[in-house]
């Protein structure tokens, strides 16, 4: 209901802070898929601030908010070891692994991960063989 009062003016911009947040996913795919529609059939901006990791699938671009400042996803890499979103420009540690870079929250991480690679990456460092 929120939703249909905010778009009842034609707003040239809409802010939607957590519009999933009380539905169930199939609604909430709903909603999301309405926004998109809006926003490239109306020619409209729409600003959505979310948790749910949904958005991406729909979202023409992505800002990861991190210690008050705006990153662009793509930036962002994922630490094998702990699982937590780096930015890549300013990760802390990063090491080399066939020929692939990793970057990492901590040099505790980058440090357990080179001690056994194969314990985080054991489908990505298994040489492919055809027959």
């Amino acid at each position: 209901m929120a939703i249909a009062r905010a778009l009842i003016n034609q707003p040239d911009i809409i802010l939607a802070d957590e519009p999933t947040a009380n539905l169930d996913s199939h609604h909430g795919h709903e909603t999301m898929r309405l926004l998109r529609r809006i926003a490239k059939e109306e020619n409209r901006s729409v600003i959505i601030v979310s948790h749910d990791q949904r958005i991406k699938d729909i979202a023409d671009r992505i800002f990861w908010l991190e210690d008050g400042k705006f990153k662009d996803v793509v930036e962002m890499a994922l630490d094998p070891v702990c699982g937590m979103s780096v930015d890549k420009e300013s990760a802390p540690a990063e090491a080399e692994v066939n020929s692939r870079t990793y970057y990492f929250c901590a040099n505790g991480c980058r440090d357990e991960f080179l001690a056994a690679p194969e314990k985080f990456l054991v489908d990505k460092l298994r040489p492919v063989h055809k027959n």
